[in-house]
């Protein structure tokens, strides 16, 4: 069971860390083998708060005004 909660934690820190450094969720789900895209939110959820503002931050449509 220890295994099994490992691999758990690495596959989560992988999982965001590829998402921070700007990789596409869709790769991110093909790469891992889930075919539901519920698979990739539930091991990327912690972060998806902080990945959506700093994309609003990138990509403010108040910056072109």
């Amino acid at each position: 069971m220890l295994l099994i909660e490992t691999l758990l934690v690495l596959l989560l820190a992988n999982a965001t860390a590829y998402l921070d450094s700007g990789g596409n969720p869709e790769d991110l789900r093909t790469l891992a083998g889930w075919e539901s895209p519920q698979m990739l939110r539930r091991y990327t959820k912690a972060t998806e708060t902080e990945r959506a503002l700093r994309g609003h931050r990138t990509h403010s449509p108040a910056d072109k005004l």
